[in-house]
């Protein structure tokens, strides 16, 4: 799965081709989870309710409504990179 962000410990991952709702996989410490897009809510897994605020903040969501977009169209995506 393609890694698109890093930041705080926080891995955000999308996958090419993947179905609808537009969604991100989050990766933080031992936590999984996937996190739909438009409505901010974890649909599977579990994460710590901060973690899932800095996941998928406002100022985040149109960037990755966008990268879900191009992932699903085979077009390569990173948002960020913190190491």
């Amino acid at each position: 799965m393609p890694v698109i962000a890093r930041f705080d410990g926080i891995t955000i991952i999308i996958q090419y081709d993947d179905h609808n709702p537009p969604h991100v996989h989050v990766r933080y410490a031992e936590h999984r989870a996937t996190i739909t897009i438009g409505e901010g809510r974890v649909g599977s897994g579990d994460l710590p309710k901060s973690i899932e605020r800095k996941a998928l903040h406002k100022e985040h969501k149109e960037a990755l409504l966008s990268a879900w977009l191009r992932m699903s169209a085979h077009q390569e995506v990173r948002i960020g990179d913190e190491g």
